[in-house]
């Protein structure tokens, strides 16, 4: 889902958000969130927010009490994740987001996970790379590593916040470039 709207001046404002599935102690698959095509080399769109949260909050988590570790990523091209250690890789141009957040999942008479002493909104912020501009593609990864035996299915809510920004074609042409550079191996 999205919403775009005019910023003060500065470019349209664009908010893409939904929810991401996964299971609890595994890696999920890129899922693409923006696929901007568009003749113009001009206009490119700059990251100006990134939140991840659990929306199942109440999940059965097998009888025990522990911490799990939930990573996500953003990146401007796809590419084969196969280990927890590849999807927080600041050193691959791909990825341009980072989130690393230790959650408890406890039990009880209703199973739950919390995030560790912090509140929400702000320490479900993504770390982003200000100098990334999206010119083409947008892909959301994420992965949860679980102390549990019972990893169940969970749903996260994200929130991608974008502005529209203009900028030289050589420009646009260089990010994009930058955005799929390491791609040897995938």
């Amino acid at each position: 889902m999205s919403t775009a709207r005019k910023g003060n001046g500065k470019g349209r404002f664009l908010t893409l958000r939904g929810t991401y599935d996964l299971d609890d102690g595994a890696i999920g698959l890129q899922k693409e969130l923006l696929d901007y095509i568009s003749p113009d080399r001009t206009r490119a769109w700059r990251l100006e927010g990134a939140w991840l949260w659990p929306k199942d909050i109440q999940e059965d988590t097998g009888g025990s009490s522990e911490t799990c570790g939930v990573g996500a990523m953003l990146a401007t091209d796809t590419f084969k994740v196969t280990q927890f250690n590849d999807l927080l890789d600041a050193g691959d141009n791909r990825q341009c987001a980072w989130y690393w957040k230790q959650y408890q999942r406890r039990d009880g008479s209703t199973d739950y996970i919390i995030p560790n002493a912090t509140t929400i909104p702000e320490s479900c912020r993504f770390l982003i790379d200000e100098d990334t501009l999206i010119v083409k593609e947008l892909y959301l990864q994420v992965m949860v590593r679980s102390e549990g035996a019972t990893n169940p299915a969970r749903r996260w809510n994200y929130l991608i916040a974008l502005r529209e920004v203009k900028v030289s074609p050589w420009e646009s042409l260089f990010q994009q470039l930058k955005g799929i550079g390491q791609d040897q191996d995938s």
